[in-house]
């Protein structure tokens, strides 16, 4: 994961790019992805997901993900939300 110093400096944010390393995805899935979207395994996508959040100390809800697409539509998060309700 990648962290910059910029932001890294915020007590508001907590961040991280994730790369492809690191992951338990399988094939052409072999990263760690943490997209449920993506047609990897719910399993190992779910432990990808707890480890990307381990490195960041926050617990494994505390990762947003969403289906993005490119439109005029903007997400405010205000709140945690589940796998599939964004």
């Amino acid at each position: 994961m990648i962290i910059t110093e910029t932001l890294k400096q915020s007590d508001r944010v907590r961040h991280a790019f994730f790369s492809r390393q690191g992951g338990i995805s399988e094939g052409i899935f072999a990263s760690l992805n943490c997209g449920f979207g993506s047609g990897d395994n719910p399993d190992h996508i779910a432990a990808n997901r707890a480890n990307a959040m381990k490195r960041l100390d926050l617990d494994e809800g505390a990762l947003l993900t969403l289906y993005q697409v490119h439109s005029a539509k903007a997400v405010v998060v205000d709140a945690p939300w589940k796998p599939g309700e964004a």
